[in-house]
């Protein structure tokens, strides 16, 4: 059998099964959804809702994220944040934004010497960028993101030795018109979560801070947040997350634990 009637008998089975994946995909397009999409170990999280959509983070390499076209059938985001500056927050977010070119971008600056903070920095500053601060609220469609930390000036706040970036990085409270609230916590860690307290309400989902590592676990912030689930964006690592104390803990309060190592893409549909 020739390669060219092989590559002939390939077309017509691809455009004969088109209309399917084409009406899989399409069924995405008109619902209002999260994304949490499995970059192994970071984050990053599709928003879209109304034929808008932002990216929070890219995980850590633009190899991971590719997958979340599918979910936009290949239009661009139309907008992009980076919670904080670790390599796998934004090297896939960088790498996004560097292939886009109307778009809003969203990030607070942070002192950090890698390649892509610099990289970030310099194309937040010649694009222009929108700081986040605690009270900020964003729309998106029928999604209201309202920022519960960092507040202005957040490095000023530290009282003990912490990782800064972490510290300082975005938390969204996530609500949907209808109903469903999400929080995404980023790196956030113990001693932050301890600064929003007063902020939190009862969510239906919870992005388990920092890969469900031992410094984020803070009861006093799973009381308040009250999560009937929650998610670990987490893969195949060398810091022993999810940490087991974690894990354990979570199970002991009864929140359900969906994992993107186990699952892959997580994805959340807001009716």
């Amino acid at each position: 059998m020739s390669n060219s009637f092989l590559s002939y008998l390939f077309l017509i089975l691809l455009l004969s099964f088109y209309p399917s994946f084409r009406r899989l995909y399409s069924s995405y397009s008109n619902k209002d959804m999260k994304n949490i999409i499995y970059v192994r170990t970071g984050d990053s999280i599709l928003l879209k809702s109304d034929n808008q959509s932002i990216l929070i983070d890219g995980g850590n390499s633009s190899y991971y994220i590719g997958s979340l076209y599918k979910y936009l059938l290949n239009i661009k985001p139309s907008a992009f944040l980076a919670t904080h500056f670790h390599s796998d927050h934004i090297s896939g977010l960088l790498n996004a934004v560097e292939n886009n070119y109307d778009y809003d971008l969203f990030l607070n600056l942070q002192d950090n010497d890698t390649y892509e903070a610099k990289k970030l920095s310099d194309l937040a500053i010649s694009h222009g960028y929108k700081s986040l601060h605690q009270g900020d609220i964003l729309k998106l469609g029928n999604f209201s993101l309202k920022v519960l930390w960092p507040v202005e000036n957040c490095q000023e706040t530290v009282v003990i030795d912490v990782d800064m970036l972490n510290y300082c990085s975005v938390v969204l409270l996530v609500s949907h018109k209808n109903g469903g609230r999400v929080l995404l916590t980023s790196d956030s860690e113990s001693p932050a979560q301890e600064r929003y307290l007063d902020l939190l309400t009862d969510v239906d989902y919870l992005k388990v801070p920092h890969q469900g590592s031992k410094d984020s676990l803070n009861p006093n912030f799973l009381h308040r947040a009250h999560p009937e689930n929650a998610v670990i964006s987490v893969g195949e690592n060398n810091y022993g997350h999810p940490s087991q104390e974690v894990l354990d803990y979570y199970t002991s309060d009864e929140i359900k634990i969906l994992r993107t190592d186990e699952v892959g893409d997580i994805i959340l549909v807001f009716e």
